[in-house]
């Protein structure tokens, strides 16, 4: 009976040894979430914003816009140019040459005042696509290549995000 007694507390001792020894190899999810491998892609910003569609709207209307004033301008010179070859006085010269350069002043900070602003929010839009890209398809980080010394051209999500970001705009315009 004693030998018995004995046998089992030896098996209770080592079940126990046993059981501490699993608990303290077993990694705590901590130490699992430390281990995961990291999925990590980058972005070439400048070829995601020239072919994402929303830029190539707004820049065609900006072509619009800057052929309709160069046009403008251009029939300025042309007049300059005539004033020029019929001698006209040099202050009614110089006064047409000083509203060319106040034009051109003038449309170039209407362009920008026009377009700058809808240049940001498509920036601000393109960053939020890749940001849900990035949370959709379970990546830890997406870099922009500007910040890269190197990276390997497999973890380059450009394409697959330009195809999200058109498709986006395609669907909703944005």
């Amino acid at each position: 009976m004693r030998k018995r007694i004995i046998v089992i507390g030896i098996s209770v001792f080592l079940v126990l040894i046993l059981t501490i020894a699993i608990a303290f190899t077993q990694p705590s999810e901590k130490d699992q979430q430390v281990k995961r491998v990291l999925k990590i892609g980058y972005v070439r910003l400048s070829t995601l914003l020239d072919n994402y569609e929303g830029i190539k709207a707004m820049n065609r209307d900006y072509r619009k816009d800057y052929n309709a004033y160069m046009s403008e301008l251009q029939d300025l010179e042309k007049i300059i140019a005539d004033m020029k070859a019929k001698n006209a006085p040099m202050s009614d010269i110089k006064a047409k040459e000083q509203e060319l350069a106040k034009k051109q002043k003038e449309y170039q900070k209407a362009l920008q005042d026009k377009y700058q602003p809808i240049l940001n929010k498509i920036v601000a839009k393109v960053n939020d696509i890749i940001k849900e890209y990035g949370k959709s398809k379970g990546y830890d980080y997406i870099l922009k290549d500007s910040s890269l010394l190197y990276a390997d051209p497999m973890n380059d999500l450009t394409s697959d995000i330009l195809r999200y970001a058109n498709l986006r705009y395609e669907q909703k315009g944005e």
